[in-house]
């Protein structure tokens, strides 16, 4: 059962408990209450002020379901703003696509697999390329992306396509553009650094992030540089990194060490910078000021996770924030409607009110699943209207995205390497062992 505090007074209730104070006396009324079922959470342990402030009485909208025909890049959007998918699924029926190499101690698949025009494309551990037509159910080309005298690098790597070429950027150091229908290179170029976030896909361009923290603009068709922007290297970042961010003429990129870059897309000027880390370095010893999470780019908001324990909303003229909120995640917000849908501590997903940033509900991820925290819980995604969250092992959960509830849980074929894609209302999965799998 899952563990959910879904209203204003449950959540008052559990915060009395744990400080020790009466909660009968400050309800209100003497008479004596049932206990919440598990343990209490404190999630939010480290707000300021009254914590029935930090609630929101809003009711949740969300999109309606809608169904898209292919997956070009991660998360399926420049802007990484969340639809609500459409599908057929049924989530009982799983069904293994195809496979490739599976990762390892130190190799590790980090790239979310795309699709387009009923190609499925994507890397395995061993920096292997597949395309796989879903139509002939068959294997077009696989190549391989490792530099012969530089093995042992097949941590990261990104990929985004358009309806012919496909755009890699490789743990070697090269980025590249690969004909889709025959494997073929037309271009390549290095990049002194490895590149481990997924390229990003607009029009004509194509826009990549190195482990150095280098933002590169790229013409799609000769791989020339169009600008290039630099921040300063973190030394302590952690495996993955974010996807730059496209709305506009807004490049939004964020680097290992906290900062965020509002940039020109013509000319890559800055128009503003901010930095997640300021409010944080006399509340922390944390040493990762690191930013995994893509960024969000709305209308009038920009939403930035970090993984030392806030998530802000940006002013998306003037960088100048609008709200913060203690949440600390290295996943992707999902956010749709009203709502920011967020997994925090890899143990429970939060419900954020995007006008405000509070709370509407919070429910914890159940702890009899075995070995849970071994394993990453990754971004949630809208199915049917159903909040679908996989990971914690070989686990998938649906929740109720308007109260929180945990409705129903499977048990996977395997451990999960992303979460999953939706394409033409049928979902795919990969896993760590690089197997793709639909789920029907």
């Amino acid at each position: 059962m899952s563990r959910l505090i879904i209203s204003y007074f449950s959540y008052v209730l559990v915060a009395v408990v744990i400080s020790a104070c009466g909660a009968g006396k400050f309800l209100g009324f003497e008479e004596k209450k049932i206990p919440l079922k598990g343990k209490r959470v404190s999630v939010l342990k480290d707000i300021d002020g009254d914590i029935k402030n930090n609630f929101s009485t809003s009711k949740v909208q969300l999109s309606e379901p809608e169904s898209i025909d292919d997956w070009k890049q991660s998360y399926n959007s420049p802007s990484h703003i969340s639809i609500n998918f459409l599908s057929n699924s049924s989530f009982k029926n799983f069904s293994k696509v195809t496979s490739g190499g599976r990762s390892g101690k130190d190799v590790s698949v980090l790239s979310q697999p795309i699709i387009s025009k009923n190609r499925l494309i994507f890397l395995d551990a061993n920096s292997n390329l597949f395309v796989y037509d879903l139509l002939k159910k068959k294997t077009k080309w696989k190549k391989s992306l490792v530099v012969a005298e530089d093995k042992g690098h097949n941590i990261g790597g990104g990929i985004a396509a358009d309806d012919d070429f496909i755009f890699v950027g490789s743990p070697y150091a090269e980025i590249m553009c690969i004909e889709i229908d025959t494997g073929k290179i037309l271009w390549k170029k290095e990049t002194f650094t490895p590149v481990r976030a997924t390229p990003t896909l607009l029009d004509n361009k194509v826009i990549f992030l190195t482990l150095d923290n280098r933002t590169l603009l790229i013409n799609k068709s000769n791989g020339e540089i169009i600008w290039e922007h630099e921040g300063i290297q973190n030394s302590t970042s952690i495996i993955g990194q974010p996807k730059v961010a496209v709305e506009g003429n807004i490049v939004l990129t964020t680097y290992s060490n906290g900062e965020v870059f509002a940039l020109n897309l013509t000319n890559g000027a800055e128009i503003w910078r901010q930095s997640t880390i300021k409010l944080e370095q006399s509340e922390t010893s944390n040493s990762f000021s690191d930013i995994d999470a893509n960024p969000i780019i709305l209308k009038n908001l920009i939403i930035v996770a970090s993984t030392n324990g806030k998530i802000f909303a940006l002013n998306k003229r003037n960088g100048g924030q609008a709200w913060e909120q203690y949440v600390n995640t290295s996943q992707t917000p999902l956010v749709n409607g009203n709502s920011i849908y967020v997994v925090h501590n890899n143990k429970e997903v939060i419900n954020l009110d995007l006008n405000n940033g509070k709370i509407r509900w919070i429910a914890e991820i159940d702890k009899y699943f075995k070995n849970a925290k071994k394993y990453t819980w990754f971004s949630p995604v809208l199915i049917n209207s159903q909040l679908v969250i996989v990971g914690g092992g070989k686990n998938m959960l649906i929740f109720n995205p308007y109260s929180g509830e945990l409705e129903k849980k499977y048990i996977l074929p395997g451990v999960p390497a992303s979460s999953p894609v939706i394409v033409k209302q049928e979902i795919f999965l990969m896993f760590k062992n690089a197997s793709i799998f639909s789920i029907k």
